[in-house]
């Protein structure tokens, strides 16, 4: 089962930047996997996985997208401003 973007992203609010970055470049490359197996010459496996290889694949560019505007927060507010995320900047993404 799938969780929410918004639920995907809640659990990594607490994370610092690089690892933030290191969540996002591993979202990156299991999109790159799967649009391998979808779109490329990868074969496709014999086994039934669920969700299916569709349903992660939308899932996961749901999350990279909710992720990036976070981190793009996150970086804003404590690296260029010198100042913590507030409740509101959270309710702005849907993470309140």
């Amino acid at each position: 089962m799938m969780i929410s973007p918004e639920t995907y992203v809640k659990q990594h609010i607490k994370d610092p930047l690089d690892q933030l970055i290191k969540e996002r470049d591993a979202l990156i490359a299991d999109i790159k996997e799967l649009e391998a197996e979808l779109f490329g010459n990868k074969k496709h496996s014999e086994e039934v996985i669920m969700p299916a290889p569709s349903v992660q694949y939308q899932m996961k560019l749901e999350y990279l997208g909710l992720l990036c505007r976070f981190i793009c927060l996150k970086y804003n507010r404590e690296v260029v401003h010198g100042e913590k995320i507030y409740k509101e900047d959270l309710k702005e993404l849907g993470l309140n």
